[in-house]
């Protein structure tokens, strides 16, 4: 069973007696939250006494608040002497099943002293901790240090966030002197939103967007009051999607090609009335554009878009081998091969490999002599001889992948992605008609402006020359120091490729690059290693003199020329 873990910051300040309050539950009248924050856990849920509360307290916060010896604390506020228990006296007085445990940080002035904090908290912790934060007196930047150390534990210690609080005592009823306790998990569970969504929409992972959706739907699920169609809906859209996720990192071709879970996806998404967790809302538009191109009437062109799918969602391995399956799939379906009969299957690879090596037909090997006539048929097959060089590069490609690259010619990994394109590009147009952009995910055509010049302050002429590309947008060239050397130079372009890449994934993108030599050297040099057109603006000077006598030169736009 998975331990709890308590932890709060304790302050130096002096806190009045109140009592702390959430829905039905009531704390007794304490001066500190951390107590009031244990009685309504142990309220809400079971602690063992293989439990834990850490208190993180400074050397101040250890003396004013945590053992007040004299048991009284003078009250700058009201000019006088007051009595006063410190916190380990008052928790010797509680009732707590586990034990409590003090932990001395610095008072977090520096970054150093920060990431000290940050360490020390860390190793708290163990495998698997359910995690419970009071931030109610984390001053500074330690609401956020708590946050980031709950999502760093999710990851590296499978922890559990279970419960973030907070106690507003300035805002107590003073007639009942009942202070709420907030609740800010929501910010821990946006933040999961957040993630698991950027993992569906950039890799197309669907696993912890499932997850974090099940948690939501399976209580709505097992109450008969909501449990609507609305909900039912969606947690059959929730599953579908786990499959269709699945399918596609697993490569289930006949899956993909029959399209039913996608058929599927839609038909729940067209039905939805009322998304019931608004956290899905905006997922559930991107999953309509990415699937929009599936179809049961594509058949074999499913497996070409689920080719472009993967590379945009950069499985390049999957694309791959979704784009060889599918021209072999292609050829099976033009001559009458049943798309699952791997025998016959293998006809077409061996038609490809008989054309490219020119295989006399007295040469020709098949496991049976009656398919003889059907081989011949394939092999004299006019589209499939238009196709050979660029079936080979792909076969060539998947095989590099299969065999992790030990075999003598192998492909660099920075050369991979542009591969795939490369085929992508050359194959998907001759055999799926379609146009280009129902079977992509690629939604426009983009024009980069990476320069000092905005585009809003170029001529009519330079927009329109600019606009033939596609929409323009404008990213700033960054200031350079004429100190900085080559790898903090190297450094800086790898960043600026990374996001030129990153909107190449959904656009048609071309760059107009213009600026500090080294750095657009080695931009340009990287983007074209990716397949990304490059381009510079040329310009005429004219110079005029002044009646002062002065010079006077214009520059003027004349056309984009590639690199």
């Amino acid at each position: 069973m998975s331990r709890k873990v308590f932890i709060s910051v304790l302050g130096a300040g002096i806190y009045e007696k109140c009592k702390y309050v959430s829905g039905d539950f009531c704390s007794s009248e304490t001066n500190f939250i951390q107590l009031a924050t244990l009685e309504y856990l142990q309220h809400k849920y079971e602690w063992s006494a293989d439990s834990k509360a850490y208190i993180l307290l400074t050397s101040k916060a250890k003396t004013d608040n945590w053992e007040v010896e004299s048991r009284q604390r003078f009250d700058g506020r009201k000019g006088t002497i007051i009595p006063y228990i410190g916190l380990k006296e008052t928790f010797e007085h509680a009732i707590l099943p586990f034990s409590i445990e003090t932990i001395s940080i610095p008072d977090g002035k520096n970054e150093n002293e920060m990431w000290q904090i940050f360490e020390k908290t860390f190793n708290l912790l163990e495998d698997e901790d359910e995690l419970y934060f009071d931030l109610t007196h984390s001053f500074r930047y330690l609401p956020m240090l708590m946050l980031v150390l709950g999502n760093y534990a999710k990851f590296l210690k499978r922890a559990t966030v279970c419960s973030i609080t907070y106690g507003n005592h300035e805002a107590r009823n003073t007639d009942s002197n009942e202070a709420p306790i907030v609740d800010l998990l929501p910010l821990s569970s946006l933040q999961d939103w957040t993630f698991a969504t950027a993992d569906f929409l950039k890799n197309g992972y669907a696993d912890r967007l499932v997850e974090l959706s099940d948690k939501g739907l399976n209580p709505l699920m097992r109450n008969e009051e909501t449990r609507t169609e609305d909900t039912k809906r969606l947690k059959s859209f929730v599953n579908n999607l786990k499959i269709f996720s699945q399918d596609m990192q697993t490569c289930r071709g006949l899956n993909i090609i029959e399209s039913s879970t996608i058929e599927k996806i839609k038909s729940d998404m067209t039905a939805l009335q009322n998304v019931v967790i608004p956290q899905l809302e905006p997922v559930l538009y991107e999953v309509q554009e990415s699937i929009e191109p599936f179809s049961k009437s594509n058949e074999i062109g499913n497996a070409f878009i689920a080719a472009q799918w993967c590379y945009d969602n950069q499985q390049y391995q999957q694309a791959i081998t979704f784009l060889e399956e599918g021209i072999i799939s292609y050829f099976c379906q033009r001559h009458g091969i049943a798309l699952d009969d791997r025998n016959k299957r293998e006809l077409v690879t061996s038609a490809f490999t008989i054309v490219s090596m020119e295989i006399p037909k007295e040469q020709w090997k098949v496991s049976n002599f009656e398919w003889i006539g059907l081989l011949d048929e394939i092999v004299n097959d006019e589209q499939l001889n238009k196709l050979v060089k660029d079936f080979v590069a792909v076969s060539s490609l998947r095989n590099d992948y299969n065999h992790c690259g030990m075999r003598v010619g192998a492909l660099k990994s920075g050369k991979i992605r542009e591969k795939v394109k490369k085929c992508l590009d050359a194959v998907i147009p001759q055999l799926y008609s379609t146009e280009e952009k129902h079977i992509s995910n690629v939604s426009s055509n983009c024009f980069v402006n990476l320069s000092n010049h905005p585009s809003d302050l170029w001529t009519q002429n330079q927009l329109e020359a600019a606009r033939r590309y596609g929409e323009i947008k404008d990213i700033p060239f960054p200031v350079i120091s004429p100190m900085a050397d080559y790898e903090e130079i190297r450094s800086l372009a790898e960043y600026y490729v990374e996001e030129v890449v990153t909107l190449a994934n959904r656009h048609h993108v071309t760059v107009h690059i213009m600026g500090e030599m080294t750095f657009t050297f080695i931009v340009v040099s990287q983007l074209k290693e990716y397949g990304i057109e490059c381009v510079a603006s040329t310009t005429e000077r004219s110079v005029e003199t002044s009646s002062d006598g002065k010079k006077v030169s214009e520059f003027k736009f004349v056309r984009f020329r590639e690199y």
